[in-house]
């Protein structure tokens, strides 16, 4: 990964010196500080990224901005790089409610050429190849075989699916960020609030983005009064709309499921894997979940 940050900073033109890794999940991040980047690697390619970024900023959306100064996708072995403008490290996540105005402007955007929203497609992509790998995990906390475990959540998947068909939207459909919760939150050095990780924006129903700061309420028991302010400053409280049950159904899913293929050494990261699965599996709707320790 070092010969990678090298070589990208050369070829972009920046020095990388200082370079400091903060995240390595699905994306890796370094900041950049004398710089002010953010360098971000990615596996995937990262030229729809890179045009909705430039589209979302042209229409105005608070978001975190690339940077102008460097050639944007880079490709460097196996990792695409694109450069973002470094903005201070928060202290904890920003409040629920700081996600309402960001997310209602990205909302009134009108882009062109977005995927489709697919959530239950994500999923199922992700999930699919687990079937062939053997999890020794799997059977000692689960007593299930990995495979027979895949297959019950890709059964899920198709219940999910099935609902979505039949659900009466409220809001219109329109540009989603997808995965809109207060950790995709930057604070500026100006007081803005910015959306970041826009990998998922795609052309969808609405109601999706107010998902993740219900299920905090719901799920994880998170301040209610800071939900309540979210949704008057937005506008709707999707906790009374029809759509709820269903979407709060594939929020579940989505962070039950996520560290499946690399379960947490972390006992108790891991109980709470396996408490979350379990929670999906028995469609428990009252268990409270709590952050994974290791991954907060």
């Amino acid at each position: 990964m070092d010969d990678v940050v090298a070589d990208v900073c050369a070829r972009m033109g920046l020095d990388g010196g200082d370079a400091c890794l903060v995240q390595r999940s699905a994306n890796v991040l370094f900041r950049l500080p004398g710089e002010g980047v953010m360098l971000r690697l990615s596996p995937q390619s990262v030229d729809g990224l890179v045009r909705i970024a430039l589209d979302l900023a042209r229409a105005g959306v608070p978001i975190g901005e690339l940077t102008s100064r460097v050639p944007q996708a880079l490709v460097s072995g196996d990792w695409r790089a694109t450069a973002w403008e470094l903005h201070p490290a928060l202290d904890g996540r920003l409040p629920a409610a700081d996600l309402a105005r960001p997310l209602a402007a990205l909302h009134a955007a009108k882009l062109s050429g977005l995927p489709g929203w697919d959530l239950v497609g994500t999923i199922r992509d992700f999930l699919a190849p687990l079937r062939s790998v053997g999890s020794a995990w799997a059977y000692e906390r689960l007593g299930l075989p990995t495979a027979e475990l895949v297959e019950r959540l890709l059964a899920r998947c198709d219940e999910i699916e099935r609902a979505l068909t039949t659900v009466a939207w409220t809001l219109p459909t329109g540009t989603v960020h997808g995965d809109a919760h207060p950790g995709n939150l930057l604070r500026a050095t100006d007081g803005r609030v910015l959306l970041c990780d826009l990998d998922t924006v795609a052309e969808g129903p609405r109601e999706v983005d107010l998902v993740p700061a219900a299920h905090g309420v719901a799920r994880f028991g998170r301040d209610r009064r800071d939900y309540e302010s979210f949704a008057e400053r937005y506008g709707f409280d999707v906790l009374g709309a029809p759509a709820w049950p269903v979407l709060r159904r594939l929020r579940d899913l989505q962070l039950a499921v996520y560290l499946l293929p690399r379960p947490p050494a972390d006992p108790v990261a891991s109980a709470e894997l396996e408490h979350r699965l379990r929670t999906v599996l028995d469609g428990d709707d009252n268990a409270r979940w709590h952050r994974f320790t290791a991954f907060a």
